[in-house]
């Protein structure tokens, strides 16, 4: 996978600690009234806090 050029949006990134792995790179201050940020986690695998 190959880093998405963007502009405003938001970036994806290969893992490198999880093989297969994506990273999502959110830059908030580009975030308008209306927008919505949710992570889908069917399997509970994020951390539920900061130590990530």
């Amino acid at each position: 996978m190959r880093k998405r050029k963007t502009v405003n949006g938001p970036a994806l990134f290969p893992s490198l600690r999880h093989a297969g792995g994506t990273n999502l790179v959110i830059f908030p201050a580009n975030l308008v009234d209306g927008d919505h940020v949710a992570a889908h986690d069917p399997d509970h695998r994020l951390p539920h806090d900061q130590s990530s």
